[in-house]
């Protein structure tokens, strides 16, 4: 299995090139769902360890208790914020905000 660091270029930079190429501006092009990733990245390890995916025809969704769920949505919120104020250099999901360019006709 190949990761991103050994394909010669990051996710941030191929979604970049392909969204220039299908000639649209990026305003805003960023990682989200960062501050949890040490937690999903350990789940999906021991997953792997354990030769277990959510993918065998089941979910990978895991029922928290109230107060976990809560810190969660704490810290997407939190996480909200940071990204108005700057580009997050990690995270799971990568966002990418474009649109088409203004004629200037």
């Amino acid at each position: 299995m190949r990761s991103w660091a050994t394909c010669g270029a990051t996710p941030g930079a191929r979604w970049r090139q392909s969204v220039k190429a299908a000639g649209l501006e990026i305003l805003r092009l960023t990682y989200a769902v960062a501050l949890t990733l040490p937690v999903i990245a350990g789940v999906r390890w021991l997953e792997r360890l354990h030769r277990q995916s959510p993918r065998s025809g089941g979910t990978g969704l895991i029922l928290l208790p109230p107060a976990l769920n809560r810190l969660l949505v704490w810290s997407l919120d939190l996480e909200r914020w940071l990204i108005l104020q700057a580009v997050l250099p990690w995270g799971c999901s990568l966002v990418v905000v474009a649109r088409k360019p203004v004629d200037k006709a």
